[in-house]
This record gives C-alpha cells, sequence and structure tokens, in this order.
C-alpha cells in the first residue's frame, strides 16, 4: 500500500535567531534510494527554546555528600590495608626487632656451629658457619660420638658431619617458635670457610634464633 507513516523521531537545531525542527517520515513503499524522507521547518526563535544552563558547580548537598561519602571510605579503606598487611604479616616483617638485638643460641649443636645474623628488609639474613669445636679429623668425631650419652646426644654431632638439613628457628622471650627455615649443612662439609646462608621472616616480638635438630611442625 502506497502512503507514508508519521514517526515520532524529531530533531531540533537552536541556532542564534531561528530554531529548524525535522520530522522523519517514512515512505511506503520506499522509493530507490531511502526510505525516510525528513521534513524540516524554520521558525524565529522563542525565548524556550534556549536550553537549560548546567550549574557551574555542584549543589552544596552534593558537596556535603561526597565529603561525607569521603570521611567514611577513607578510615574504612585505611582499615581494609591495615588488616590485610596484618593477616599476610607483611606489618610484623615491617615492624620486626633488629637482628642487633636477638640472641643468638647454637642449641644442641654447641661449639659445632656459629650463627651470624643481620636484618635485610624485614627479614633476618642467617650465616652458619664452623663453630670452634668443629672437628678436622675422622679420629676427632668419633671421639666426640664416644662422649655422647645416648642417640639424641649423638644426633646434633651427625647432622652437622654429614651435612644434613637443620632448623633455623625464630623464637620469643617464651621460647615460641614464631618462623623457621630449613638450613643444609652440605657447603660446611665441603670446605673449612664454607658457609650456609638462610633467610628467616622477621617478627615484632622476636628475642633470639635458635638452631634446631627437627622442625618444629613435626615435633
Amino acid at each position: 500500500t502506497n502512503g507514508a507513516v508519521e514517526s515520532t523521531l524529531r530533531c531540533t537545531m537552536v541556532y542564534d535567531r531561528e530554531v529548524a525542527e525535522t520530522l522523519f517520515r517514512g515512505v511506503l513503499p520506499p522509493p530507490a534510494g531511502a526510505g525516510v524522507e525528513p521534513l524540516t521547518r524554520v521558525r524565529p526563535l522563542a525565548a524556550g527554546d534556549q536550553p537549560p544552563e548546567l550549574p557551574s558547580q555542584p549543589a552544596p548537598w552534593r558537596t556535603m555528600l561526597r565529603r561525607r561519602e569521603v570521611a567514611i571510605v577513607v578510615p574504612l579503606l585505611i582499615l581494609a590495608v591495615g588488616l590485610s598487611a596484618w593477616r599476610s604479616g607483611l606489618l610484623d616483617r615491617l615492624l620486626a626487632a633488629s637482628a642487633r638485638g636477638l640472641e643468638l643460641r647454637t642449641g644442641a649443636f654447641g661449639d659445632l656451629l656459629a650463627l651470624e645474623a643481620e636484618s635485610s628488609w624485614g627479614d633476618y639474613e642467617v650465616a652458619l658457619r664452623r663453630g670452634p669445636g668443629y672437628p678436622t679429623t675422622s679420629a676427632a668425631w668419633e671421639a666426640r660420638q664416644r662422649e655422647a650419652v645416648d642417640e639424641a646426644d649423638r644426633l646434633p654431632a651427625r647432622l652437622v658431619r654429614e651435612g644434613q638439613e637443620i632448623w633455623v628457628q625464630l623464637c620469643d622471650d617464651d621460647g615460641e617458635v614464631l618462623a623457621e627455615t630449613g638450613a643444609n649443612l652440605r657447603a660446611l662439609v665441603a670446605a673449612a670457610d664454607g658457609v650456609v646462608e638462610v633467610r628467616v621472616p622477621g617478627r615484632m616480638n622476636a628475642t633470639r634464633i635458635v638452631l634446631s635438630v627437627e622442625e618444629h611442625g613435626k615435633k
């Protein structure tokens, strides 16, 4: 059926002194090239044709609302960051006690081993070397083993002689293990000046570094 279909699609262009209003009309069937015919009329500019001016500044109540939102969100964000840092141990490491104030104990290893510790970015760099009582001959090792009263007493010397793994533990005043790292002693067997270096995570309430023959979690 031939005819036109009116639409509500309109376009209004506001100029300095006049207004152009365009109505888009569909024609059925569409002629070749287009099926929409724009109809435009131009009329003088009226007082109500100017669009409303947007305020240059937000309304006072919006400013107050934004300030209130910031006052609530910022403390919550700080709290969330602090809680995350505490749970991950980052805060504990940032406030870790200085390695200079830590007591260094070789524990059951006695004078077989020597310890050194330095602070490094929230961690402790611990160096293990041969101690003054480290035997240098097989006969000296055998003599030390004969002096042991039982197998538990022989274990530390055997671990050192064979270059096995021991544990470097960070403890508090009550002896509670706060962190620990395994240390393989093979380098001490291979060379008299050998050094074994490990990193132990720092803690605020740490007071000592202790060597142990076994892992704390497996006791």
